[in-house]
C-alpha cells in the first residue's frame, strides 16, 4: 500500500508542475501539493482501517 501512496503523491506533484506550464494562468501552489498529500494520507488510513475491519469479519466467519 505504501507504493500506491507514493505513486499518488508523485502524481499530485506532477499535475501541479504540468498546470504551471499550460499557460492558462494556473500556477504551482505548495498548498495544493500539501492538500494532495494529506488526501493521500487520509485515504490510505481509511483503506488500512477497512483492511483491519474486514480481516476481523473474515476471521469471525471462519
Amino acid at each position: 500500500m505504501l507504493w500506491a501512496a507514493t505513486i499518488m503523491s508523485a502524481y499530485g506533484i506532477t499535475i501541479e508542475y504540468i498546470q504551471e506550464g499550460m499557460g492558462y494562468g494556473r500556477t504551482f501552489d505548495g498548498y495544493d501539493v500539501a492538500a494532495n498529500c494529506i488526501g493521500v494520507l487520509v485515504g490510505s488510513l481509511v483503506m488500512y482501517g477497512f483492511k483491519i475491519i474486514f480481516s476481523f469479519i473474515k476471521a469471525d466467519a471462519s
